[in-house]
């Protein structure tokens, strides 16, 4: 009898590696086509307009709140959320911006009041930021795709050991 055929193991080494980096570059290829294409989406409403936009908010309110694309604002890619004075009384603001306005906390005193009141701006990048933390950015998307295809890259690489037929 003639000795077993042992499968050409660099043959299969190199597609493997064609795999993993296939799929990386499609993950690559998909978070440029989200990041590129999409508009961001941030909550908005303010408490001045609105009976009900609250500082702190829970995934209910998720459903209450109006939740829209930026793309009425040139370049809109930032979420806002100020907490503070709102047109002359206490409120919140949820709202896109085509500008980052940092994250901050000052103390305001206005003419004739003897109280501060602590005024905060917040800004984020990611799809409703500006809510809860359920809503991840995109980046993560493509994180996550990454680290899974760098994952399967160096499993198949590192099981792919040279396989020794003996004759018998």
């Amino acid at each position: 009898m003639g000795s077993p055929i042992a499968p050409d193991n660099r043959a299969i080494t190199q597609s493997r590696r064609c795999s993993a980096r296939l799929a990386l570059l499609l993950s690559i290829i998909f978070y440029m086509f989200t990041v590129c294409n999409s508009t961001t989406s941030c909550f908005e409403c303010s408490s001045l307009n609105e009976t009900y936009c609250p500082e702190m908010m829970s995934t209910d309110d998720e459903n209450i709140i109006s939740y829209n694309p930026c793309s009425y604002i040139h370049d809109g890619k930032y979420c806002v959320k100020a907490v503070g004075i709102i047109g002359g009384s206490l409120g919140t603001r949820r709202f896109c911006s085509s500008r980052d306005l940092g994250n901050y906390c000052e103390y305001i005193r206005r003419p004739g009041d003897q109280r501060e009141y602590r005024s905060c701006v917040y800004t984020c990048t990611g799809d409703g930021c500006n809510g809860t933390s359920r809503y991840l950015p995109n980046l993560w998307v493509f994180l996550t795709a990454s680290v899974l295809s760098l994952f399967v890259y160096f499993r198949d690489f590192s099981s792919s050991s040279p396989v020794h037929v003996g004759s018998s």
